[in-house]
């Protein structure tokens, strides 16, 4: 049968929480050297830094501004500067992969750009550029923000929203030396008429043959790939966020810069503008803390997963994402429409849903996408997931499962008939997790997804194992390293018009 037309921006919403996990590693990801030392050209915080040389640069460049204003989609927020450090510097994991040909191909050709040693640019600091950055950026609140809409660049962008003198007098360092050109614009994005003053710059700095753009409007500090942006996010109100006790850094997804797919799963689960995926970092280790948002009093219900669904589930799933909510006793146009626009009735029945899915590295490749839903609710399920559809419908150990491929239809099969292992038979750790009660759970093996990913790729190059070469040792390690990522689990329980997050790990 055909592919099925799975929607991008529900699964870009499921795939925004697995960056988490590495997220951090993707921040200057080997150990830091000593402290950053002022140089003779940078005495004191926001003292003035002597002039440098450089070549005459060209007039500054108008930025062409979009004429719709961008949307943040995804924030990832570190509220503990300090811990990422210390992370950063005492994981082992880490430690052991920065200097294998995983982590040099990690940061394949930035490497360059982040071991340029501040000798190379004329004495701005001490140190590499790598290290001088995260003993600069991480002393506070950091945010690094994906924007979404008709003027979206597809780049994040670093925002430290509220830079101290130290490290705006970095950044003048690095623009003294660096600096190849400058933009300007004299409006934000959304706007149409020029903004009084001084328009806003945008610096490209350029190191090691790499770009990166860079600008300070007030105390907001933006850098990012693409200079759009930079622009947006100096424009954009960004969602203000309070670091909870034990937080070190959490990921906000939000359902308005994410398509109406994901505005429509928000409203079905009753769930606010954004839901929040919460950590915690305790020496070298990352701890989930769970799920937080705002909720809709009474939609979502508690209970836990049973053994008979975890039965079903096959244990090799990389993502698992749960929810146990109460609808309408009877589900059809109809009653979904009047719960979109908040005119149900009350009462309703709970049900616990279920969508699985483990992603590939090779187009050619079908990810398993699968939804486990109660046989009570089939002929709503075929009404919507029709022949139409072209998806896979079966009754499996008395639930309803629909998957996109009969493959993984048969993988469930075989798990409920016991000849094909099961989330029921995972670590204690997982199963305890799993069979907490709970009104929303996401669940990630980073370790089986992340290595099945870089597998898919390699295989998916001309000349590689379709052609009966072999895998060659850096990728077999690679995988083996990736492989050793511990499994993620959060989950948020609903209190009133609020989720009570929760979280386990392997």
């Amino acid at each position: 049968m055909n592919r099925p037309r799975i929607s991008r921006a529900f699964l870009a919403a499921l795939g925004a929480a697995l960056l988490v996990g590495t997220a951090l590693a993707a921040w200057l990801h080997a150990r830091p050297e000593p402290e950053f030392r002022p140089t003779p050209q940078q005495t004191h915080a926001g003292a003035p830094i002597t002039e440098v040389d450089l070549p005459p640069t060209a007039a500054p460049v108008a930025l062409a501004v979009p004429e719709e204003a961008a949307r943040p989609a995804a924030v990832l927020d570190i509220h503990d500067g300090a811990a990422a450090r210390t992370f950063l510097a005492e994981n082992e994991w880490l430690a052991g992969v920065k200097n294998e040909p995983l982590g040099r191909g990690f940061a394949g050709s930035w490497a360059g750009f982040l071991g340029t040693r501040g000798e190379d640019l004329m004495g701005a600091f001490a140190g590499t550029l790598r290290d001088w950055a995260a003993q600069t950026l991480l002393r506070s609140a950091l945010r690094l923000v994906w924007f979404a809409g008709g003027s979206g660049t597809e780049t994040p962008a670093l925002v430290a929203s509220d830079s101290d003198r130290i490290v705006q007098g970095a950044v003048a360092a690095l623009d003294r030396v660096a600096r190849r050109g400058t933009l300007t614009a004299d409006r934000c994005p959304g706007e149409t008429k020029a903004r009084p003053g001084r328009p806003m710059e945008i610096s490209r700095w350029l190191v090691a043959e790499h770009a990166l753009y860079g600008a300070l409007h007030g105390r907001r500090l933006a850098v990012a790939r693409h200079p759009g942006a930079v622009l947006q996010a100096l424009c954009t109100e960004l969602p203000a966020v309070t670091a909870e006790k034990e937080v070190a850094f959490e990921l906000s997804l939000f359902a308005d810069g994410l398509g109406r797919e994901a505005q429509s799963l928000t409203r079905l689960l009753g769930l606010g503008t954004s839901v929040r995926l919460q950590f915690g970092l305790e020496g070298g280790r990352i701890v989930p803390k769970g799920l937080a948002g705002a909720v809709a009093r009474g939609r979502l219900a508690t209970a836990a997963l049973s053994g008979d669904l975890l039965k079903i589930v096959p244990e090799d799933t990389a993502v698992v994402v749960a929810a146990r909510v109460r609808l309408p006793d009877k589900l059809d146009g109809p009653a979904l429409r009047a719960l979109a626009e908040g005119k149900a009735p009350e009462g309703g029945r709970e049900r616990t849903v279920v969508l699985l899915w483990t992603p590939r590295g090779d187009e050619s490749i079908r990810s398993d996408v699968g939804l486990v839903w109660e046989v009570a609710d089939r002929a709503f399920l075929e009404s919507v997931f029709g022949p139409k559809k072209r998806l896979f419908q079966k009754e499996v150990c008395g639930h309803e499962v629909l998957t996109a491929g009969f493959d993984h239809l048969r993988r469930i099969q075989a798990a409920c008939d016991g000849h094909y292992v099961s989330m029921a038979d995972a670590q204690p750790e997982v199963s305890k997790g799993m069979t907490s009660p709970h009104s929303l759970l996401v669940a990630v093996q980073t370790g089986r997804l992340l290595s099945q990913l870089v597998s898919d790729a390699w295989r998916a190059e001309p000349g590689t194992q379709r052609e009966g070469r072999p895998m060659p040792q850096e990728i077999d390690d690679a995988v083996r390293a990736l492989r050793d990522l511990p499994f993620f689990g959060l989950f948020g329980t609903a209190d009133g018009e609020r989720l009570v997050p929760g979280g386990f790990r392997t």
